[in-house]
């Protein structure tokens, strides 16, 4: 609430017993750190760093707030009664724009990352739940047309299977030559040719590894 001018804290938790006390009412924030503390939509309120009000007089039948030496618990020549002295620095409790929330700032320093050797890392690690390793992925269709080329002409005539491994970003890529029949111009054509044969025929099956990359079971007659 804000009286004069000023903001002060309120917690009428304790006013509506069988015997009031009004302890909380009109506290600074260093008055409430004893035993309140800022959370949630409060953190939006603004800071009472006034100066501290007199708890108010207890209504007729009830009972203000005293301590046996007669002061009141939480004024300001007592901030926070008995409990003042386990209070602790409060300025970081305090938001000093209201408008904002206060932001939780971290005291661990965080190293800089390199964005380059983190890719690499995520790399490595996607590598490792496939189960491959590096020199077993075909990472263009280049790569992977290739690959195939050499794999198909060592696999010679007959009935005969070959595999490789590409990144499950470019079986789109794969998906379409096969599609279309490029890929026959890709790496069958001059595979044949070297080969001395003339027909071939393909069955493509796809096995996902995980990680992000694709097993490619190649199962090809060639004649």
């Amino acid at each position: 609430m804000k009286i004069d001018g000023v903001y002060r804290n309120v917690d009428v938790t304790w006013d509506d017993t069988e015997e009031p006390t009004y302890n909380y009412f009109n506290k600074t924030d260093r008055e409430l750190a004893a035993t309140h503390r800022r959370t949630g939509l409060s953190v939006y309120l603004p800071a009472c760093e006034g100066a501290g009000t007199q708890t108010p007089a207890a209504p007729e039948g009830g009972e203000a707030g005293t301590s046996e030496d007669g002061e009141i618990p939480g004024s300001a020549e007592n901030p926070g009664g008995e409990d003042a002295d386990g209070a602790d620095d409060i300025s970081g409790l305090i938001n000093p724009n209201p408008i904002q929330p206060l932001e939780w700032e971290s005291k661990k320093k965080e190293e800089p990352v390199d964005p380059l050797q983190a890719a690499e890392d995520r790399r490595r690690e996607s590598l490792e739940k496939a189960g491959v390793t590096e020199e077993q992925v075909r990472d263009t269709m280049q790569e992977y047309y290739e690959d195939c080329r050499r794999l198909l002409k060592d696999a010679g005539t007959g009935d005969r299977q070959f595999v490789n491994v590409i990144p499950q970003s470019l079986w789109g890529s794969v998906e379409r030559a096969y599609n279309s029949g490029d890929y026959r111009k890709g790496y069958v054509d001059s595979a044949l040719k070297d080969m001395g044969a003339s027909s071939f025929a393909i069955q493509l099956q796809v096995q996902d590894l995980g990680g992000g990359y694709y097993r490619l079971y190649h199962n090809v007659y060639t004649y």
